[in-house]
């Protein structure tokens, strides 16, 4: 390997993921699940130079199953400024259940080993499908997220999708590489494609972190609040006017808009 890109990624993947970890903004569980996809990220760029650019061979059954993880953290980091409570509990078993158990076989049944391409390559797909079904939500679908940092968000969930389309089309191509006979190009390939990404990090590093709304409970002047902004920006107008819509206006947690309309009225939003 000409220059090892690789590890040059891992440093600044390592660097973005320890800054979402410290984003006090974000809600916990999004920290956490970020923080690890980024960090997998992170070891699985030093795995792929050990292999490709040294040639150490001890390292390939972790190299060709720790992918397989990265694409469900990504997501469910996202999914958690979307869903809570019960809903992203059970979203979360189902993603991270398949992950592991995919993981444990090809742990257990090395013979296999072979197809985790495959099964990398189609994780990343899936994953790919799925944040972008929920970046096509708009910024409503970001129900724990301030409206004023939805946009921002949703440009995060983009960078997302394009960095797994992007590690999917190189994956694919370093594994047709060896399809066809050419794995000599294969530690080429590795550290010249690696570059954009690492430059693709380099440019994320110099973004502002985002914001998220935390549940907290409503003064007693929070209906005051409320009336007045339905007044004076004429929300009522708005026929598909939501909690969750209105609660984006104010910053706060639908939830707690819901709560304190309801308990200074007696009434629901509608």
């Amino acid at each position: 390997m000409l220059v090892p890109f690789p590890f040059l990624t891992a440093l600044v993947v390592t660097a973005l993921s320890l800054r979402f970890a410290l984003a006090r903004g974000l809600p916990m569980t999004a920290r956490i699940l970020l923080t690890s996809a980024g960090l997998i990220a992170a070891v699985e760029a030093v795995l792929v130079s050990l292999h490709f650019g040294y040639g150490v061979e001890g390292v390939i059954v972790y190299q060709r199953v720790l992918p397989l993880s990265i694409g469900p953290l990504m997501y469910l980091g996202f999914l958690t400024l979307a869903l809570h409570g019960m809903k992203l509990r059970l979203a979360a078993l189902l993603q991270l259940g398949i992950a592991i158990a995919v993981i444990a076989i090809f742990f257990v049944q090395r013979t296999i080993l072979l197809t985790s391409d495959l099964a990398i390559l189609t994780s990343y797909a899936v994953y790919i499908v799925l944040m972008y079904r929920l970046w096509r939500g708009g910024p409503d679908a970001l129900t724990r997220a301030r409206l004023s940092e939805a946009l921002r968000l949703r440009i995060w969930l983009l960078g997302a999708i394009g960095l797994l389309i992007f590690v999917l089309a190189l994956d694919a191509a370093i594994a047709a590489a060896f399809a066809f006979g050419l794995e000599e190009t294969a530690p080429m390939m590795v550290s010249f494609g690696t570059l954009p990404l690492t430059l693709l990090f380099l440019y994320a590093l110099t973004r502002r972190t985002v914001t998220v709304s935390a549940d907290k409970h409503f003064s007693v002047d929070a209906f005051v609040r409320i009336d007045r902004l339905v007044r004076e920006a004429e929300l009522f107008r708005d026929a598909e006017l939501t909690p969750s819509r209105l609660a984006r206006h104010l910053g706060d947690p639908a939830r707690t808009v819901s709560q304190a309309i309801n308990q200074a009225t007696g009434l629901n939003v509608s």
